[in-house]
């Protein structure tokens, strides 16, 4: 297995490149990726969102599913508003059934990844321990996997970043960035994400993350983000258990 790197020892500023966020569900886009959408939202950057599932809800208990995917929907509105984002697109995939549907999920990305012409796509680590959370990374490498069969892909991919970020579990990050001065669009964002928040304090758990993060740095930084940068060239270079040992998995 490939040593990983040790987390960095200071922060770096991030260009503001037209971004895509590929979100498993309503509120990952805040808890793994917040900080970082505000800051490229403000410096001008393009963001757009892909929520790949339809937010009816996974394993938990819940009486009216259409219903609770409604409220979500209006929800990831106001939240991705607060994040500074240019729009949010869905996915209509059942919730928890990410792994199921990958090939439509795929199909989605790569829809989305032609019309918005990313410079940088933000995804779940695959070391997430969520089955969903995984998908999604599985879905991107079957899409950047194949762009030597669409010349339409192969231009995009040339420049393409890709940033893996945390949301339930820590990967190996190689690049962190400053987001002490997040954490009130984090608690506003999170707080519009009501139901998620009724059933679990999730802002408290991501907050820990990030401050967490902080621990190879300075104490002006109070809160951090950790990515792990991954060239769009090893997703063709490498199968997915390959590429996901390759991370740490």
């Amino acid at each position: 297995m490939t040593r990983q790197p040790l987390p960095p020892g200071r922060t770096t500023d991030v260009l503001p490149r037209r971004t895509l966020v590929l979100a498993p569900h309503f509120d990952d886009e805040v808890l793994g990726c917040g900080g970082l959408v505000r800051k490229l939202a403000d410096a001008g950057a393009e963001v757009h969102v892909l929520f790949l599932t339809d937010g009816s809800g996974g394993v938990e208990e819940v009486g009216d599913r259409a219903a609770y995917s409604a409220r979500r929907r209006a929800e990831a509105r106001g939240a991705t508003q607060v994040l500074g984002c240019a729009g949010f697109d869905l996915v209509e995939i059942r919730d928890g059934a990410l792994a199921e549907s990958r090939a439509d999920a795929a199909a989605a990305i790569r829809r989305a990844l032609l019309a918005k012409r990313p410079g940088r796509v933000l995804v779940p680590s695959p070391l997430e321990i969520t089955d969903d959370h995984q998908a999604a990374f599985a879905a991107l490498h079957d899409v950047l996997s194949a762009v030597s069969e669409s010349a339409e892909l192969t231009g995009l991919a040339r420049d393409l970043e890709v940033w893996l970020y945390e949301v339930n579990h820590p990967g190996h990050p190689d690049l962190l960035v400053d987001v002490s001065d997040c954490r009130a669009t984090l608690e506003r964002a999170m707080a519009l994400y009501a139901s998620q928040e009724e059933r679990h304090p999730y802002l408290r758990a991501a907050i820990g993350l990030r401050q967490f993060r902080t621990l190879t740095l300075g104490p002006e930084v109070v809160l951090a983000e950790g990515y792990r940068r991954v060239a769009a060239a090893d997703f063709a270079a490498h199968g997915l258990a390959a590429l996901t040992a390759e991370l740490g998995g």
